[in-house]
């Protein structure tokens, strides 16, 4: 009984001394506190001891969360899709749709435009004429996209009709019996590329200003048709009306004069009756085979209510005239 109680106090006795062991502290330098229960002005247990920050707050000096200077968040993370937008997702999403405005995009469609050439643009030059020249054209339209730059690549087919019923016509400074019936079947295949900037009106560029200019190349087939001509009634002539004119059958045929000048509308200084074509450039005449296309200003108005599809509204100036269309493209898979 003896040595079990001996063993009992020195257990006890090794188990009240170790505390102040791991302390640094011979054992007696305090008085132990009884088993259980914590010693005067102790902490209670489980609470922090005094000058530690309680549990879950931030160390001293640390930035609050949300702070700038404080770390990430770890649960900043992509939430399931069915969660909506993390501010890791939202930042993504910015970052792509920068990235697919500078990717160049593709779209293919058609486009059609009214060339207007007005009268007194053909009056600064020459008398009589048609009037007011309306051309339509269509063909396939080509769009490149990058940035802030619009390249439209077209091909006018079939073609843009020059036809023209008989009108009379000569040059500004030739006298009256000048004046000849004139009419075509010319045709043009043109190819150009017009080049616009893009000036966005919204942060999706679903509208926006298109500005620039175009240039290309046209191919003409056809004939210009000419006939010397002399007035019904050579006292009043009425050259903006070819049914008051007569077709010469050959020169001095009839011997019809001017009766202020006394020139004769039917003259031998060219050989322009019957069935007289007008010979092309390549041939010393005044009939293009290949004419230049230059457009300058541009100026569209394009939208894109969804991103497989854009409109585009044309209007500007060109060498054949003031022009106006429309077009419409669906984008090509890149």
């Amino acid at each position: 009984m003896r040595p079990l109680i001996a063993s009992c106090v020195l257990l006890s006795a090794v188990s009240l001394m170790a505390p102040a062991f791991a302390q640094g502290q011979p054992a007696g330098a305090a008085p132990a506190p009884v088993t259980g229960a914590p010693a005067a002005g102790a902490p209670a247990a489980g609470a922090p001891a005094a000058g530690s920050p309680a549990a879950g707050a931030p160390l001293a000096g640390a930035p609050a969360s949300g702070q700038p200077g404080a770390p990430a968040d770890p649960t900043a993370t992509k939430k399931p899709f069915d969660e909506g937008f993390s501010p890791v997702d939202d930042a993504e999403v910015q970052r792509k749709k920068k990235e697919d405005e500078n990717k160049t995009q593709w779209f293919l469609g058609a486009r059609f435009r009214d060339y207007i050439v007005p009268a007194f643009i053909i009056h600064m030059f020459a008398k009589g004429g048609p009037g007011a020249v309306n051309v339509f054209s269509s063909g396939p339209e080509l769009t490149m996209r990058s940035g802030n730059l619009e390249a439209d690549f077209s091909v006018t087919v079939p073609y843009a009709d020059f036809s023209m019923k008989e009108f009379m016509f000569k040059a500004k400074n030739d006298p009256d019996e000048a004046y000849e019936k004139i009419s075509s079947d010319l045709k043009l295949v043109t190819a150009s590329v017009d080049l616009l900037g893009n000036i966005p009106f919204d942060k999706e560029r679903r509208f926006s200003l298109l500005i620039g200019g175009g240039v290309g190349v046209s191919g003409v087939a056809g004939n210009i048709y000419r006939n010397q001509s002399y007035p019904k009634d050579p006292a009043h002539i009425k050259p903006d009306d070819p049914s008051q004119w007569v077709k010469c059958s050959s020169a001095n045929n009839p011997a019809t004069k001017n009766p202020v000048t006394g020139n004769p509308y039917c003259d031998a200084s060219n050989n322009h009756y019957g069935s007289y074509t007008e010979p092309s450039w390549a041939h010393g005449g005044s009939k293009p085979f290949i004419f230049p296309y230059l457009a300058l200003p541009h100026i569209a108005f394009r939208m894109q209510p969804v991103k497989l599809l854009q409109i585009r509204v044309d209007g500007g100036f060109a060498v054949t005239g003031f022009f106006f269309g429309l077009s419409a493209g669906l984008k090509l898979p890149t």
